[in-house]
Order: structure tokens, then C-alpha cells, then sequence
């Protein structure tokens, strides 16, 4: 019965993507339970799913951005990215460029952000689609209003949910997670016990990082999705974002100091490029030591 059902529903799911229903509520509901019903450890039904959506020029990883509306949208988009191959990250991506500032501001949205820089194994993509924007589009914003610079990133980095991509990052770059042998060993789980105190319950459900999706062959082999270590990965990503972060913790000290997520974020920072660049953290301490010497003002009052 279940599977006649199963059938049933994924026969109207592509009824729904040849109508391309993206944007409507029901069909993203409908959506995200077919997917959460096939996955039984391993996403081969997800995979073929997509596969022959594009026989019939209606794949869903084209349309993600349409997905993003609810929290079924959303959650739906993370099993594609989970599931789906490479070239359908690319997909995802191409279709969220140009929204990767709004989407991460986004109480539902951001989620997909994240998976999509746990699980894309090109990181040269991942800039050039995502990380690129975040860099750029607030500078131009400022630029425009007239007022004195601003980084792209600070209003990212007061945001409790945008501020997790960058946490991210740096919490898979820490060097303080594997500073002796044993630790080093251990690497990826002490950055996924550090992940699973950064995020919370809901966002672990959705995001299981650690845990890499997997498809099964025909000889029964499974095989990740994502084949690239996530701490490679991450170090990868560090390169592009390591510069940008500095300049926003000496620029906007004060700011991430009067914030939850700022202050989280200026001190994993500190903690992840004490070593890589002691300079710059050195400026960055004594942009803290004026700013908490500094009265407090009624503008500046803590979030």
C-alpha cells in the first residue's frame, strides 16, 4: 500500500513540476513529504526524481528560488541539495544568485545557504555564485547612500541566522579543535560536536552535519554525495571569506560587541586566526580594548 501510495504522489509531483507550481504553498508541502517518504537511508528515489524532471525541462533545481517561500520549500530544496549530483548544485546555485544577502536574512531561506556550503564540493563556485555577493552588493548599497564604508558582512553578522554560515567556516577552521594528535584524529567530529552546539534542534534535523547523504548503486555500494572532506572544503571557503571577516571585526567592533551573534562571531575570529595572521588579530584586540572603554551610549545600547 505504501509503495502504490508513494507512487501515486510522485506521479503528482510531476504533474506539478510540468505546470511548474513551484511558487504555490500545496505543492511544496507536497513536495517535501514525497521526499522525506523516499529516503530510507540513502536517496536514490530523490536522484531519480530530478533526473527525469529534466527530461521533461521542468527540474525543480532550476526553480529553487520559487521553493524558498515556507519552511516546506525550504526543506524540500535541502534534500536536493543533499541528494542531488553536482550538476544539480550548480543548478541550485544559478538559481539563488543574486538573492544570497536576502536569503540568508531570511527566517526559512538560510538553511538551504547552509547546506549548500557543507555539501558543494566547488568551492570556486560556491564563491563565485554566493560568497562573491555577500562581498560586494552591501559595499555598493553604502556607496550609493553616501555614508562612511561599511562592510558587506556587517549586517549579515548581526543576524542570529546569517551569522552561522560564517561560523561555519571558521568553527571547520579552528585550529584549536585539533591542536594535539589525538584531536587531530578527531578532527571532524570535534567540528561537528562544535556545529551541533551552534545550531539548533530544528536546524540539526534539517542540516545533519557530520553526516554525509549517500546514494546506493546497482551493486549496492553507497556512495557519498558530497566526495570532497568537509574540512577541505571549509579551508577552501576560509580563504575567500578570511580577509573580509578580519576587516569587519576591526572596522565594526563595536557593533558585534553590542550584539549576540557579533560577539559570538568576533571571538571565534580571534580564536581561528590568532596564529594564521597576528597582526591583524592584534588590531582587532585593541579595537576591542577602545570600544569597551568607550561610555556607553543610549545608541549603542546591547541587543
Amino acid at each position: 500500500h505504501k509503495k502504490a501510495a508513494l507512487e501515486h504522489v510522485k506521479n503528482l509531483v510531476y504533474k506539478g513540476m510540468e505546470k511548474t507550481l513551484y511558487a504555490l504553498e500545496f505543492f511544496q508541502q507536497l513536495l517535501q513529504e514525497y521526499c522525506e517518504a523516499v529516503i530510507d537511508g540513502s536517496g536514490n528515489e530523490v536522484r531519480s526524481l530530478l533526473a527525469n524532471s529534466s527530461v521533461n525541462n521542468s527540474n525543480p533545481c532550476e526553480h529553487a528560488i520559487h521553493l524558498l517561500s515556507t519552511r516546506a520549500g525550504v526543506r524540500a530544496v535541502c534534500e536536493l541539495v543533499a541528494y542531488g549530483t553536482a550538476k544539480d548544485r550548480k543548478s541550485i546555485l544559478k538559481s539563488l544568485k543574486g538573492y544570497a544577502k536576502s536569503g540568508l536574512l531570511h527566517p526559512q531561506a538560510y538553511l538551504v545557504y547552509l547546506q549548500l556550503i557543507q555539501l558543494t564540493d566547488d568551492t570556486v563556485l560556491v564563491h563565485k555564485q554566493m560568497l562573491q555577493e555577500l562581498l560586494t552588493v552591501a559595499k555598493d548599497d553604502d556607496k550609493a547612500e553616501g555614508d562612511d564604508p561599511t562592510s558587506p558582512l556587517l549586517e549579515l553578522a548581526l543576524s542570529e541566522r546569517a551569522v552561522k554560515l560564517f561560523m561555519m567556516v571558521l568553527l571547520l577552521n579552528d585550529k584549536n579543535n585539533g591542536s594535539d594528535s589525538k584531536e587531530s584524529k578527531n578532527e571532524s567530529k570535534t567540528s561537528t560536536m562544535s556545529l551541533s552546539k551552534l545550531l539548533d534542534p530544528y536546524e540539526l534535523s534539517v542540516l545533519t552535519p557530520g553526516k554525509v547523504p549517500t546514494v546506493t548503486e546497482a551493486d549496492g555500494t553507497a556512495v557519498p554525495t558530497s566526495k570532497k572532506e568537509a574540512s577541505l572544503k571549509q579551508k577552501e571557503l576560509f580563504k575567500y571569506l578570511q580577509k573580509p571577516l578580519l576587516d569587519l571585526c576591526t572596522q565594526h567592533t563595536t557593533e558585534l560587541l553590542m550584539s549576540r551573534s557579533g560577539s559570538m562571531l568576533l571571538r571565534q575570529v580571534y580564536l581561528s586566526l590568532g596564529e594564521a595572521a597576528p597582526q591583524a588579530v592584534q588590531a582587532m584586540l585593541e579595537q576591542v580594548i577602545i570600544a569597551c572603554e568607550a561610555p556607553l551610549s543610549n545608541e549603542a545600547a546591547p541587543q
